[in-house]
């Protein structure tokens, strides 16, 4: 979890998910929160960037956006259940 003082100091601290009683639930609850919102950030600026260039003049493609990850997740877990290596780029 990541925090900003008063003074302007930005602190980060580190907890622990295996060991129950060493990582209260607000903590993991303000850092996976923390965590969320940076994925939301970066699919922010992906938007932005794939936006910008679908609407410079001349372009002969529009490049598709997809913000749903649920497949992606559960493509992921598969993979690491019976594991195999992550998935790789598919060549278009």
């Amino acid at each position: 979890v990541t925090f900003t003082d008063s003074g302007g100091v930005q602190t980060s601290l580190w907890g622990n998910v295996d060991r129950e009683k060493a990582t209260p639930d607000e903590f993991m609850v303000e850092h996976f929160a923390q965590r969320r919102k940076s994925i939301v950030d970066d699919c922010v600026k992906l938007k932005s960037d794939v936006d910008h260039f679908n609407a410079t003049p001349g372009r002969m493609t529009q490049l598709p956006l997809i913000l749903e990850f649920s497949d992606d997740v559960a493509e992921r877990e598969a993979m690491r259940g019976s594991g195999g290596d992550e998935p790789r780029p598919q060549a278009n």
